[in-house]
């Protein structure tokens, strides 16, 4: 296997949990590998004349009790002498997010090919390249560089908390608004709701809201900054008491799964939030919903996800930076960063 250059695009690296976070446990598999990774944070992304460019930091990282890192030489390198690029800066999705997604997504536009099917993407529309296949069913080798997780294209379509919304089937009712009438309309039809901002991550932001509350106008007013802003409205599903499923989805197919339950003071389950996670297996209709989901995940160029599920229903597809690998491995005594390392350099000769 040749060495191959991995660039992780991410928050400054002092940020993020040294324990727990995902970004760590792939770099460390990198590294052990022998191969060259990177680091870089949205800043250090720029373009110059008709190339872009990334003041790219070396780094070695591995583990003892903790996460341990070693920065080395930064240089401006073209994005492009990359073999594979993993987004993993965390929202929110805002004007400065989408505009370094952009920037990628137009950076291989002179030379993408575009046969019907769609593998694993260059920064552009998600693309099949012709080639021998890698031994997955839906990743094929490729012919350009680099090799992007997730998609730019496929993030900027793929909203965390609207995209499961234009799949039949697998939300529970649902309004997208900032219109103080319709909110309340809506609230006062299923009694019970749960109200989240779009571009908010980890909890953030979210609140539960009956009919019957008396300050229900003054919070929907604040949550929407006025009625300005557009919210996420979706009648309360009662399992959410017994915790917020998230499966880790690899080329469309389960990795792992667990559970993460509420702490007491707070309803919300989200690890950033006081949350604990517990172990879960995936069940009927989780492999049904996963099954459903896939092939729109691939089209996009979505191929490592986390699934939350309550219920029976996704209440978001998370392609941005998501979290959970600390997790299953724990419960499940596994390494799966290693199945993810071994599918990548498959489609990289």
């Amino acid at each position: 296997m040749k060495k191959l250059k991995f660039l992780f695009l991410i928050d400054p690296i002092e940020s993020l949990n040294n324990k727990i976070e995902t970004t760590f446990f792939l770099m460390k598999e990198v590294c052990r590998r022998g191969h060259a990774c990177f680091i870089a944070t949205l800043p250090e992304l720029f373009a110059e004349k008709d190339q872009l460019f990334v003041l790219a930091t070396a780094i070695e990282v591995r583990f003892k009790k903790n996460f341990l890192y070693q920065l080395k030489k930064s240089s401006k390198t073209v994005v492009c002498d990359f073999d594979v690029v993993l987004l993993r800066k965390d929202p929110p999705v805002d004007v400065r997010y989408i505009d370094h997604l952009t920037m990628l997504e137009g950076m291989c536009s002179h030379n993408m090919v575009r046969p019907p099917r769609s593998g694993v993407p260059c920064a552009g529309e998600p693309h099949h390249v012709h080639g021998k296949q890698s031994g997955h069913p839906e990743l094929r080798r490729r012919i350009t560089r680099p090799i992007f997780i997730n998609s730019p294209s496929g993030i900027k379509r793929a909203s965390e908390k609207l995209f499961p919304l234009s799949i039949p089937g697998i939300s529970p009712p649902s309004l997208v608004s900032s219109h103080k009438e319709v909110l309340l309309s809506f609230l006062n039809l299923h009694k019970h709701v749960v109200v989240k901002p779009l571009d908010s991550f980890g909890g953030e932001g979210i609140f539960v809201l009956r009919h019957t509350d008396e300050d229900r106008k003054s919070l929907l007013e604040m949550g929407t900054s006025g009625f300005k802003n557009y919210v996420l409205m979706q009648q309360f599903i009662p399992e959410a008491k017994k915790g917020d499923k998230r499966i880790m989805l690899w080329n469309g197919e389960v990795l792992g799964s667990f559970i993460r339950v509420a702490g007491k003071e707070d309803f919300r389950c989200n690890l950033h939030s006081g949350g604990h996670f517990e172990a879960y297996k995936v069940t009927k209709r989780d492999h049904e919903i996963v099954q459903t989901i896939k092939p729109h995940l691939l089209k996009l160029g979505l191929y490592f996800v986390g699934l939350d599920i309550i219920g029976n229903y996704v209440t978001e597809i998370n392609s941005t930076s998501p979290m959970g690998i600390h997790a299953i491995n724990q419960l499940e005594n596994s390494q799966i960063e290693k199945n993810i390392l071994n599918s990548i350099e498959t489609l990289v000769d």
